[in-house]
Protein backbone atom coordinates (compact mmCIF):
# COMPACT_ATOMS: atom_id res chain seq x y z
CA UNK A 1 0.00 0.00 0.00
CA UNK A 2 1.32 3.67 -1.01
CA UNK A 3 2.52 5.82 1.70
CA UNK A 4 1.09 8.59 -0.29
CA UNK A 5 -2.17 9.43 -1.38
CA UNK A 6 -3.49 10.59 -4.44
CA UNK A 7 -6.83 11.08 -2.44
CA UNK A 8 -10.16 11.60 -5.06
CA UNK A 9 -8.51 14.11 -7.14
CA UNK A 10 -5.79 12.98 -8.46
CA UNK A 11 -3.35 15.09 -7.32
CA UNK A 12 -0.16 13.61 -5.56
CA UNK A 13 0.56 15.79 -2.30
CA UNK A 14 2.07 14.38 1.06
CA UNK A 15 -0.50 14.71 3.94
CA UNK A 16 -0.53 16.99 6.20
CA UNK A 17 -2.41 20.60 4.87
CA UNK A 18 -5.99 20.59 4.32
CA UNK A 19 -8.42 23.22 2.59
CA UNK A 20 -11.81 24.19 3.00
CA UNK A 21 -14.34 21.96 0.40
CA UNK A 22 -17.63 24.07 -0.24
CA UNK A 23 -19.08 20.58 -0.72
CA UNK A 24 -18.08 19.68 3.04
CA UNK A 25 -19.67 23.22 4.40
CA UNK A 26 -22.83 22.47 2.41
CA UNK A 27 -22.96 19.17 4.12
CA UNK A 28 -22.42 19.99 7.48
CA UNK A 29 -25.08 22.41 6.97
CA UNK A 30 -27.62 19.75 5.86
CA UNK A 31 -26.68 17.17 8.75
CA UNK A 32 -27.31 19.77 11.87
CA UNK A 33 -30.43 19.98 10.09
CA UNK A 34 -31.39 17.00 10.08
CA UNK A 35 -29.54 14.92 7.17
CA UNK A 36 -32.65 14.38 5.80
CA UNK A 37 -33.04 13.51 2.15
CA UNK A 38 -32.11 14.82 -0.41
CA UNK A 39 -29.17 16.26 0.12
CA UNK A 40 -27.43 19.28 -1.55
CA UNK A 41 -27.21 18.63 -4.78
CA UNK A 42 -23.80 18.55 -6.27
CA UNK A 43 -22.23 21.29 -8.90
CA UNK A 44 -22.80 18.67 -11.05
CA UNK A 45 -24.36 15.49 -11.42
CA UNK A 46 -21.59 12.65 -11.14
CA UNK A 47 -21.20 8.83 -12.45
CA UNK A 48 -19.54 6.44 -10.42
CA UNK A 49 -18.95 2.66 -10.54
CA UNK A 50 -18.76 1.56 -7.14
CA UNK A 51 -18.71 -1.72 -4.36
CA UNK A 52 -19.07 -2.23 -0.85
CA UNK A 53 -21.88 0.55 -1.01
CA UNK A 54 -22.99 1.03 2.30
CA UNK A 55 -20.33 -0.78 4.01
CA UNK A 56 -20.21 1.14 7.36
CA UNK A 57 -24.27 0.22 7.85
CA UNK A 58 -23.85 -1.34 11.23
CA UNK A 59 -20.12 -1.38 11.29
CA UNK A 60 -18.80 -0.77 14.87
CA UNK A 61 -15.34 -0.30 13.02
CA UNK A 62 -16.95 2.48 11.03
CA UNK A 63 -18.65 3.79 14.55
CA UNK A 64 -15.93 3.27 16.87
CA UNK A 65 -12.85 5.38 13.84
CA UNK A 66 -15.58 8.15 13.09
CA UNK A 67 -16.71 8.83 16.45
CA UNK A 68 -12.68 9.04 17.20
CA UNK A 69 -12.18 11.52 14.47
CA UNK A 70 -15.14 13.84 15.05
CA UNK A 71 -14.12 14.52 18.59
CA UNK A 72 -10.55 14.91 17.55
CA UNK A 73 -10.80 17.30 14.75
CA UNK A 74 -13.97 19.80 14.67
CA UNK A 75 -12.61 20.79 11.48
CA UNK A 76 -13.78 17.72 9.49
CA UNK A 77 -17.06 16.97 8.17
CA UNK A 78 -17.61 13.44 8.99
CA UNK A 79 -19.56 11.12 6.55
CA UNK A 80 -22.90 9.53 7.70
CA UNK A 81 -22.25 5.55 6.99
CA UNK A 82 -24.89 5.27 4.94
CA UNK A 83 -22.98 6.47 1.73
CA UNK A 84 -19.86 5.02 2.35
CA UNK A 85 -18.16 2.98 -0.34
CA UNK A 86 -15.39 2.21 -2.55
CA UNK A 87 -14.44 4.00 -6.00
CA UNK A 88 -13.95 1.79 -8.49
CA UNK A 89 -14.05 4.33 -11.21
CA UNK A 90 -15.29 8.04 -11.55
CA UNK A 91 -17.02 8.22 -15.05
CA UNK A 92 -17.74 11.70 -14.59
CA UNK A 93 -17.00 14.26 -11.54
CA UNK A 94 -19.30 16.25 -9.90
CA UNK A 95 -17.38 19.30 -9.43
CA UNK A 96 -15.42 19.45 -12.33
CA UNK A 97 -17.25 21.73 -14.95
CA UNK A 98 -15.07 19.70 -18.09
CA UNK A 99 -16.67 16.40 -17.52
CA UNK A 100 -19.04 14.50 -19.24
CA UNK A 101 -22.03 14.86 -17.60
CA UNK A 102 -20.93 18.53 -17.17
CA UNK A 103 -21.74 19.54 -20.50
CA UNK A 104 -23.51 16.80 -22.04
CA UNK A 105 -27.17 18.27 -23.40
CA UNK A 106 -29.96 16.27 -21.67
CA UNK A 107 -30.39 13.64 -24.39
CA UNK A 108 -26.32 13.16 -24.71
CA UNK A 109 -26.71 12.78 -20.97
CA UNK A 110 -29.68 9.91 -21.39
CA UNK A 111 -26.78 8.58 -23.88
CA UNK A 112 -24.28 8.63 -21.54
CA UNK A 113 -25.19 6.83 -18.75
CA UNK A 114 -27.61 3.92 -20.92
CA UNK A 115 -24.05 3.27 -22.50
CA UNK A 116 -22.06 3.05 -19.62
CA UNK A 117 -25.11 0.61 -18.40
CA UNK A 118 -24.50 -1.72 -21.36
CA UNK A 119 -20.50 -1.61 -21.38
CA UNK A 120 -20.91 -3.25 -17.76
CA UNK A 121 -23.46 -5.16 -17.84
CA UNK A 122 -21.61 -7.17 -21.04
CA UNK A 123 -18.18 -7.25 -19.10
CA UNK A 124 -19.16 -8.52 -15.62
CA UNK A 125 -21.43 -10.91 -16.87
CA UNK A 126 -18.69 -12.75 -19.25
CA UNK A 127 -16.18 -12.82 -16.51
CA UNK A 128 -19.14 -14.37 -13.55
CA UNK A 129 -16.79 -12.27 -10.71
CA UNK A 130 -16.92 -13.94 -7.25
CA UNK A 131 -18.26 -11.98 -3.89
CA UNK A 132 -14.55 -10.75 -2.58
CA UNK A 133 -13.32 -9.05 0.24
CA UNK A 134 -11.61 -6.08 0.94
CA UNK A 135 -8.87 -5.55 3.86
CA UNK A 136 -8.91 -2.36 5.55
CA UNK A 137 -5.00 -1.82 6.26
CA UNK A 138 -4.76 1.71 7.92
CA UNK A 139 -6.31 4.92 7.87
CA UNK A 140 -4.64 8.06 6.15
CA UNK A 141 -5.42 12.29 6.82
CA UNK A 142 -4.63 13.46 3.58
CA UNK A 143 -4.88 17.10 2.15
CA UNK A 144 -8.24 16.43 0.96
CA UNK A 145 -10.09 13.74 2.94
CA UNK A 146 -9.43 11.04 5.51
CA UNK A 147 -9.62 8.02 4.18
CA UNK A 148 -8.92 3.79 5.03
CA UNK A 149 -6.65 1.89 2.81
CA UNK A 150 -7.54 -1.41 1.69
CA UNK A 151 -5.85 -4.21 0.47
CA UNK A 152 -7.44 -6.50 -2.64
CA UNK A 153 -6.08 -9.57 -2.23
CA UNK A 154 -7.59 -11.40 -5.11
CA UNK A 155 -6.89 -8.50 -7.40
CA UNK A 156 -10.69 -7.72 -8.33
CA UNK A 157 -10.49 -4.48 -7.95
CA UNK A 158 -7.84 -4.41 -10.99
CA UNK A 159 -10.02 -6.36 -12.82
CA UNK A 160 -13.28 -4.19 -12.29
CA UNK A 161 -10.99 -0.86 -13.16
CA UNK A 162 -9.50 -2.56 -16.44
CA UNK A 163 -13.37 -3.31 -17.49
CA UNK A 164 -14.02 0.52 -17.38
CA UNK A 165 -11.43 0.98 -20.58
CA UNK A 166 -12.19 -2.26 -21.91
CA UNK A 167 -16.00 -0.69 -21.47
CA UNK A 168 -15.16 2.78 -23.51
CA UNK A 169 -12.93 1.03 -25.74
CA UNK A 170 -15.42 -1.47 -27.02
CA UNK A 171 -18.09 0.77 -27.39
CA UNK A 172 -18.52 2.70 -30.61
CA UNK A 173 -21.52 4.72 -28.90
CA UNK A 174 -19.19 6.25 -26.42
CA UNK A 175 -16.26 6.52 -28.61
CA UNK A 176 -19.11 9.12 -30.33
CA UNK A 177 -20.03 10.67 -27.66
CA UNK A 178 -16.56 11.44 -26.75
CA UNK A 179 -16.12 13.05 -29.99
CA UNK A 180 -19.41 14.82 -29.67
CA UNK A 181 -18.08 16.40 -26.41
CA UNK A 182 -14.84 16.98 -27.48
CA UNK A 183 -12.56 14.09 -25.13
CA UNK A 184 -15.19 14.87 -22.02
CA UNK A 185 -15.91 11.00 -21.36
CA UNK A 186 -12.52 9.80 -21.22
CA UNK A 187 -11.81 12.13 -18.42
CA UNK A 188 -12.78 9.70 -16.52
CA UNK A 189 -10.62 8.79 -13.16
CA UNK A 190 -9.67 5.45 -12.15
CA UNK A 191 -7.98 5.54 -8.78
CA UNK A 192 -4.62 4.70 -8.35
CA UNK A 193 -5.64 3.11 -4.63
CA UNK A 194 -8.30 1.67 -2.84
CA UNK A 195 -10.01 3.39 -0.38
CA UNK A 196 -13.00 4.55 1.55
CA UNK A 197 -13.56 8.47 2.12
CA UNK A 198 -14.35 8.57 5.64
CA UNK A 199 -14.53 12.75 6.14
CA UNK A 200 -13.59 16.36 4.48
CA UNK A 201 -12.11 19.47 5.27
CA UNK A 202 -14.94 22.18 6.09
CA UNK A 203 -12.14 24.70 6.75
CA UNK A 204 -8.49 25.24 5.79
CA UNK A 205 -5.77 23.88 8.68
CA UNK A 206 -2.65 25.36 8.81
CA UNK A 207 0.80 22.82 9.28
CA UNK A 208 0.72 23.08 12.83
CA UNK A 209 -3.04 21.90 13.28
CA UNK A 210 -1.76 19.10 10.68
CA UNK A 211 0.81 18.06 12.88
CA UNK A 212 -1.16 17.53 15.43
CA UNK A 213 -3.76 15.72 13.93
CA UNK A 214 -1.20 13.03 12.09
CA UNK A 215 0.45 12.56 15.88
CA UNK A 216 -3.45 11.48 16.43
CA UNK A 217 -3.57 9.45 13.12
CA UNK A 218 -0.11 7.47 14.46
CA UNK A 219 -1.72 6.74 17.35
CA UNK A 220 -5.37 5.38 15.55
CA UNK A 221 -2.81 3.19 13.15
CA UNK A 222 -0.66 2.02 15.67
CA UNK A 223 -3.40 0.43 17.59
CA UNK A 224 -4.89 -1.03 14.21
CA UNK A 225 -6.44 -4.62 13.11
CA UNK A 226 -7.18 -5.38 9.85
CA UNK A 227 -10.59 -5.83 9.17
CA UNK A 228 -12.73 -7.12 5.93
CA UNK A 229 -15.13 -5.36 3.77
CA UNK A 230 -17.01 -8.21 1.63
CA UNK A 231 -18.25 -7.04 -1.33
CA UNK A 232 -21.12 -8.98 -3.06
CA UNK A 233 -22.60 -6.28 -5.71
CA UNK A 234 -21.20 -3.72 -8.26
CA UNK A 235 -23.46 -0.29 -8.15
CA UNK A 236 -23.34 2.40 -11.15
CA UNK A 237 -24.84 5.23 -9.28
CA UNK A 238 -26.29 8.74 -10.33
CA UNK A 239 -24.61 10.84 -7.75
CA UNK A 240 -26.68 13.82 -7.63
CA UNK A 241 -25.26 14.92 -4.28
CA UNK A 242 -21.64 14.77 -3.28
CA UNK A 243 -19.92 11.83 -2.16
CA UNK A 244 -22.43 9.51 -2.87
CA UNK A 245 -24.94 11.08 -0.39
CA UNK A 246 -27.99 10.13 -2.16
CA UNK A 247 -31.19 8.02 -2.11
CA UNK A 248 -30.10 4.11 -3.54
CA UNK A 249 -33.56 3.49 -4.42
CA UNK A 250 -33.43 6.85 -6.74
CA UNK A 251 -29.68 6.71 -7.29
CA UNK A 252 -28.79 3.44 -8.13
CA UNK A 253 -29.06 3.29 -12.02
CA UNK A 254 -27.74 -0.66 -11.97
CA UNK A 255 -26.96 -2.83 -9.09
CA UNK A 256 -24.77 -6.53 -10.64
CA UNK A 257 -24.69 -9.50 -7.90
CA UNK A 258 -20.97 -11.03 -7.77
CA UNK A 259 -21.87 -15.31 -7.91
CA UNK A 260 -21.73 -16.18 -4.20
CA UNK A 261 -18.84 -17.32 -2.60
CA UNK A 262 -18.69 -19.72 0.98
CA UNK A 263 -14.66 -19.34 2.19
CA UNK A 264 -13.21 -15.98 1.62
CA UNK A 265 -10.28 -14.72 3.99
CA UNK A 266 -9.28 -15.70 7.75
CA UNK A 267 -10.33 -12.46 8.62
CA UNK A 268 -13.79 -12.98 11.05
CA UNK A 269 -16.04 -9.73 11.27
Amino acid sequence: VSTQSTGDNGGLKMAGFGSADLCAVELAEWARAGGHLPAPPAPHPGLVLVCGHGWGVGRSEWSVLTDRIAAMAPELYVCPDWPSHVTISTLSNTVNSGCARAVASRAQDEELLFRWQEAFQDAIQATELEEFELLATRVELTPGAVIVHFHDPTGTLKILRNMVVEGFESSPELQELDRQLDGAVTKFHIPEIVHSSLARWMEDVDQTRADQLLSEFERINSEWTVWAVRVRSIRLVDETSCWLHVDPARAVLQEWGLRPREQLSLIHI
